[in-house]
């Protein structure tokens, strides 16, 4: 089971009656959905999180594209770090520009999910002490018809077989369901599961019982995530530097990700509590 989150993804075995979720190379379970190179090397995951900071017109997050046109990228993304251009696949043609083997190369959305496909797929077959040949993936609910046949092209191109691509809410109902003994058998539980994500907040409520779960209905809000919240930590500093310093370090590339990875941590601390340090 494959989950490829806007900043994080998770892989997972099934095996012996039961989910194993699978550690990667530094034994974290969450790995950077982060996509980038380094001269002649492809750096993938927590590698390409910690060249971010250094070269972050390099990196990309690996889902950021896929499956939308250039204009619409362009909208949602505007402040990815790489250059954005044209693929030439048809509609869904968004590209990021990145510095490979000493040329500027454009990779599409599905070829750089296709990467770390991959990269999850090897920690998994590593963990499992052989080759797993099918996955399922988990998408957004807000994923159009397109971006759900890009994330089938680029299982493919990854080289595993995908036996289909299941909403994160229903995977999240699915869970809940499998964990719970207690469940009716002759009547429906209404569960409500609320996703606060990365780059947006998704909810949706599901009918549980044992043996069964139906979605009823979903909903997504966008913008509404982590990301956000990350921009707005990131414009209030910023503002002080400027005033205090002379220096906005938002128009620059290396001082604006050091600021933006400040940010995320200051967050992720202030989540569990009510005050946290912030220092660059």
């Amino acid at each position: 089971g494959l989950d490829i989150g806007s900043s994080n993804s998770v892989v997972a075995v099934a095996r012996r009656g039961g989910v194993d979720v699978v550690a990667n190379e530094v034994s974290h379970r969450l790995t950077p959905s982060l996509v980038g190179f380094d001269g002649r090397m492809r750096k993938i995951g927590e590698s390409a999180a910690a060249a971010r900071t250094s070269s972050p017109g390099n990196v990309v997050p690996a889902r950021a594209l896929i499956g939308l046109s250039l204009e619409m990228a362009r909208r949602l993304q505007p402040a990815l770090a790489p250059a954005l251009v044209s693929s030439g696949d048809g509609v869904c043609d968004a590209a990021a520009e990145l510095e490979y083997c000493g040329e500027r190369r454009a990779f599409s959305g599905v070829q750089l999910l296709a990467m770390l496909l991959r990269h999850l797929l090897d920690l998994a077959n590593r963990d499992h002490g052989s080759p797993i040949g099918e996955a399922i993936v988990a998408v957004p609910h807000s994923f159009t018809p397109a971006q759900r046949r890009a994330v089938l092209d680029a299982s493919e191109l990854a080289g595993t077989r995908c036996l289909g691509l299941v909403s994160e809410g229903a995977a999240a109902a699915l869970d809940y369901a499998l964990s719970r003994p207690d469940l009716p058998t002759d009547s429906d539980r209404l569960v409500a599961f609320v996703d606060a994500g990365y780059s947006g907040t998704q909810a949706c409520v599901a009918a549980v019982r044992r043996g069964r779960v139906r979605v009823l209905a979903h909903s997504c809000a966008l913008g509404a995530g982590g990301e956000a919240l990350d921009r707005l930590l990131v414009d209030r500093f910023a503002s002080e530097i400027a005033s205090t310093h002379g220096a906005d370090p938002r128009f620059s590339a290396r001082p604006s990700e050091r600021l933006r990875s400040a940010a995320e941590r200051l967050r992720r601390v202030l989540s569990a509590n009510k005050e946290a340090s912030f220092s660059l």
